[in-house]
């Protein structure tokens, strides 16, 4: 975080609880499970820690224990029907079987590899240029980041090799850096054009429903309608039905608005793309 750690954070809401009464669960995300880290974590103020790369399912576990009965928000559950092996796409680079047990709802998975190809296509190059201009601070975040996500997604070994740069920027061994940055990038870019070539081939195959339908022209309605009521539970499922209206790669102007909660750009890029009149009668 840029303004201050997850121990500051935890003082700072931990010292405000005073005055409030109130208790605020927090759970530690570390790829450090040393006992001295754990009990650091745990005097600060936190109530657990969870290992990364994160196991959603011991997550959840974790939450359902610290969050008081009917004191959060309502979930959708976890998927217990997943794809068989046989119908798991073959990505390179990436442990497709381990990523969807550890995100239990193979759609989100996958949508969430999707992001991590756009969002790291230009990673390598990046990071090649930072550590030229010995920018370590910058690189040691990048490659923390990368760390962590790639894990998460389980890329393994754009993983590994992301902790080893990582490590070695911090003992500032830049022979080492440099001996490693090739291999992180040749295995960044098997894995990114794996997973964008999968996502080219689900978009062929998935027809898109007519927009200009009563079905469709009804749906917009709604999801217009929930735009003005700037509730973000009702949008969320509702921008995920869209993409049997919209391609994805259109869809994005949207999801990125939506995710700022920004919902009134968000209407009027959905009434740009479909080029529908405004159902609601409102600018």
């Amino acid at each position: 975080m840029p303004e201050m750690d997850g121990l500051e954070a935890t003082a700072c809401i931990r010292a405000r609880e005073i005055a409030t009464g109130a208790h605020i669960p927090i759970v530690a995300l570390t790829a450090s499970l040393m006992g001295d880290e754990i009990k650091k974590f745990l005097s600060a103020g936190m109530d657990s820690v969870v290992a990364k790369p994160i196991d959603f399912k011991e997550l959840a576990s974790v939450m359902a224990e610290l969050v008081p009965q009917k004191g959060g928000l309502p979930g959708n559950g976890v998927a217990g029907d997943f794809p068989r092996g046989e119908d798991l796409p073959s990505l390179d680079g990436v442990d497709v079987k381990s990523g969807i047990r550890r995100w239990q709802k193979p759609e989100v998975y996958f949508k969430a590899l999707t992001r991590f190809s756009d969002e790291y296509e230009n990673f390598s190059a990046r990071l090649s240029f930072v550590i030229e201009e010995q920018d370590t601070e910058q690189a040691d975040q990048m490659t923390h980041r990368l760390k962590g996500a790639a894990g998460n997604l389980s890329v393994p070994k754009v993983a590994d090799l992301a902790g080893i740069i990582h490590s070695a920027l911090k003992k500032k061994d830049m022979q080492a850096v440099r001996k490693h940055l090739p291999l992180l990038e040749k295995k960044l870019h098997t894995a990114l054009d794996s997973i964008r070539q999968w996502g080219k081939k689900q978009k062929t195959e998935i027809p898109l429903t007519d927009f200009h339908g009563p079905e469709a022209r009804k749906f917009m309605k709604k999801i217009m309608a929930a735009f003005d009521r700037y509730d973000p539970r009702v949008i969320e499922p509702l921008i995920k039905e869209l993409e049997k209206y919209i391609p994805e790669n259109q869809l994005k102007s949207i999801v990125r608005y939506a995710d700022a909660l920004d919902f009134r750009h968000a209407r009027d890029e959905l009434i740009k793309l479909t080029a529908l009149p405004n159902p609601g009668g409102k600018g």
